[in-house]
């Protein structure tokens, strides 16, 4: 990423470990903050981001539960001020429109 994402708030979905770690990463060498979303979390990367200069913070939440997701994002814009950017890298395999699947269909 080469982009100056300096000021913007960055949601990662699955951003402990793999792709989200590395898109992590990438998003805070290009200035944005941080949150690491993950079931499994792990400060790890949000104290790669902070040594960088980047405020960071890890969230913990298991993305198939509409409560714990909304609760996530109203962390998120607490500590961070604001969200710009959500990158739904944790997910499954299911071709249909985000809107258009049921809360069960999450699980």
């Amino acid at each position: 990423m080469t982009a100056d994402l300096s000021g913007l708030a960055v949601l990662v979905t699955g951003g402990a470990g793999g792709i989200g770690r590395v898109l992590c990463e990438a998003f805070a060498r290009s200035g944005a903050d941080l949150a690491v979303v993950s079931r499994t979390p792990s400060d790890e990367v949000a104290t790669a981001a902070r040594a960088l200069g980047r405020r960071a913070i890890t969230v913990p939440c298991d993305v198939r539960e509409l409560a714990q997701c909304q609760s996530a994002v109203a962390r998120v814009v607490a500590e961070l001020g604001r969200l710009d950017v959500l990158v739904n890298n944790h997910g499954a395999n299911v071709l249909a429109p985000a809107a258009a699947i049921s809360q069960n269909g999450w699980r």
